[in-house]
Order: C-alpha cells, then structure tokens, then sequence
C-alpha cells in the first residue's frame, strides 16, 4: 500500500469518526431547532471541507485552507452545543497536519485550535469546565499528530526499503545481460574496423565508441543502483541532447536552481531523458525546447516541440516509466499532442517540506 492509498483510507476513517460524533446528536432531539440549523451547517462545513482535503491534491487548500475550515467549523459545533464529542473532530485535523506539517508548524497548529476549542467551551461552560477538559483533548490531539508523523514515517521507510531492493536486482541484470551483449558487440565492432573497407571504417569507427560509451553508462548505471548517487545537476540535464542529430534540443536550466535531493534530482533527470528520447524517435521535429523552472512549493519540466504530432496519443514503457516515477514523489504528468501542432509536455513534482 502506496503513502496516497493509506491517506485515502484514513480519509475514510475520518468521516466514519465525523458521522460517529455528529448523527447521534443530531438524531437526539434536545438541540432546540434554531441551535440545531447552526450546529448542522457548522457539522456538514466540517464534513465537506474533511473531504475535501481527501480528494485534493496536494496543495496550498489542501494543507492549510481546508483544515482551517474544519477548525472553524468544529470550534463553532462546541460553541453552539458543547457535547463534549465535538472537539474530538480536531484530533482529526490534528492527523491531517502529521502527513506534511514539521514539528514546529503542526504543535504550533494544535496548540492554537485546542485553545480556540478551550475558549469555546469556557464561554458555553465555564473557564473551570474548559481548563479540566481542555488538556486531554490537548494531549489527544499530540497523540493524533504525532501518530501520522509516525506513519508517514514508516510508508517512506518501507517504500525506500523496496526500492532498494528493485534497484538491486535491477543492477545484476543490466550486468548480466546487458553488459554480456555490449561486450560482445564491442568485440566484434573491433574485429570489423579491421577488416572493412576504408569508406565503412569512419562509420564503424563511430558505432564501437557509441557502444563501449553505452557499455559504459550501463557499468554507472550498475554502480549507482548499488550505491548511493550524487545529485544530477544543470549541467549534465543540459547535456542529454549534446549526441543527438534531430531535433536540435534547447534545455533552459539555471544553475541556481539544482536541488539537493538526489531522488528529486534524478527523477528529473530521468525526465528529461525520455522527454528528449520519445522527441527524436517519434516527433519529425526540427526543435524541442526544455524549460525546468522551480518554485516554493514545485519543481516542473515542459517541453514542446515543433513536431507532427498525433491525434491519438498512445503511451509506451518510456511515458508509463516517466509517470510512475512522478507519481512515487506524488508528482504528476500531462501530455497533449495534436496534428500539425506538436507535442506539449509537463511535469511537476510538489517539494517535500522538511521534517
């Protein structure tokens, strides 16, 4: 189970324990009718907004707008009614913030709501009622963050577990298979360049240095699955087109913008890669232009080019490849290509927060 598939699940959860504390209530008959109209629209608020942020993606709503909303909503149900059960919905809120906030931005949240939810109930209450009810909540409320931190923490560590081991075996194959027929290609270019012609010899000549360099791009690629890597920077995404005849590539990288993380960095170059792979065998273009631009909270590639294009787009490994990579950072990928208008791309990864 992917970290995205267990936060639907917990979504789920979360409006179970949503309908849990609010239908009872509701179905109980002792709310007079004008407090029940504003603690029904304060409970669906909460409700829409929870799912909300389920179905988001990540996002500025997603993080912080919608669960201000739901704080919102859930210190309004304690105001109104005060059951008691309501500042339980803040737990919830308190588990969104554990799958993205840093500690000091997720106690600083907890803090802030439980003493908005205190305040509620003192004014319902009493400050004696809210000062003996408000730190368990409290304490839940730590407990719930802390909890999603905790789980975040171990769906990374178990996703990172079975990368490993994929790129494990990965590598002895590319060794054992791969670098067997390069090797054997290579030899063979070798005994040709000696035998033929002078006019073929140029040609033959180009085909065993293409080959010993894949051989040996195969050996680092070997070497970096079992290692761990450097992060690719501008400069060598910028040189992915240097070999390549048509279409003439045109990378746009500053080099202030070169991230430290090696995944994120190496998705992007992977990227790129198939980007201008798929453009030289498949557009008829004369040009493909790469812009790789980062923001506060994303980092993107778009290409286009100035090729056919197609009606229909039919992804093969290379695309399907690009996506699931994009998608292990929760990233994303759109692709649109149309006759006589080439072929436009864009990828965008959202940038991990720092723990």
């Amino acid at each position: 189970m992917t970290s995205r598939d267990l936060r639907r699940v917990l979504g789920r959860l979360g409006l179970l324990a949503w309908l849990l504390v609010g239908v009872p209530i509701a179905l109980s008959g002792a709310i007079a009718t004008a407090r029940l109209i504003v603690w029904g629209a304060a409970f669906a608020g909460f409700g829409a907004a929870f799912w909300g942020a389920t179905c988001l993606d990540d996002g500025w709503w997603r993080r912080v707008g919608l669960p201000a909303v739901q704080v919102v909503c859930a210190v309004a149900m304690v105001a109104v009614l005060c059951d008691g059960m309501e500042v339980l919905l803040l737990s919830l809120v308190a588990f969104r913030l554990g799958q993205w906030a840093r500690p000091g931005v997720g106690v600083s949240w907890v803090v802030v709501q439980s003493l908005l939810a205190s305040a509620a109930m003192a004014s319902h209450w009493s400050l004696r009622a809210a000062l003996t009810l408000g730190p368990p909540h409290f304490a839940f409320q730590l407990l719930a963050y802390a909890s999603a931190r905790l789980t975040e923490r171990i769906a990374a560590g178990r996703a990172e577990r079975a990368r490993l081991e994929e790129r494990l075996e990965l590598s002895r194959e590319l060794h054992d298979i791969a670098g067997h027929r390069l090797t054997a290609l290579s030899l063979n270019l070798q005994v040709l360049q000696r035998t033929a012609p002078a006019p073929l010899r140029e040609r033959i000549d180009a085909a065993h240095t293409l080959a010993d360099d894949l051989l040996a791009e195969v050996r680092r690629t070997v070497a970096a699955f079992r290692e761990p890597r450097d992060p690719a920077g501008p400069a060598q995404i910028r040189a992915l087109g240097d070999h390549i005849p048509r279409p003439r590539v045109h990378v746009s990288y500053r080099d202030d913008l070169a991230v430290d993380d090696p995944r994120l960095a190496h998705t992007v170059l992977r990227c790129v890669q198939e980007i201008v792979t798929n453009a030289a065998r498949h557009a008829n273009a004369d040009n493909l232009w790469i812009d790789v631009t980062s923001t506060d909270h994303a980092f993107a590639v778009h290409a286009h080019d100035d090729g056919c294009g197609v009606a229909e787009l039919v992804e093969g490994n290379g695309l399907r490849g690009m996506r699931e990579r994009l998608a292990e950072l929760g990233g994303e990928l759109e692709v649109v290509s149309r006759p006589g208008a080439g072929t436009v791309l864009a990828a965008r990864i959202p940038l991990r927060q720092p723990s």
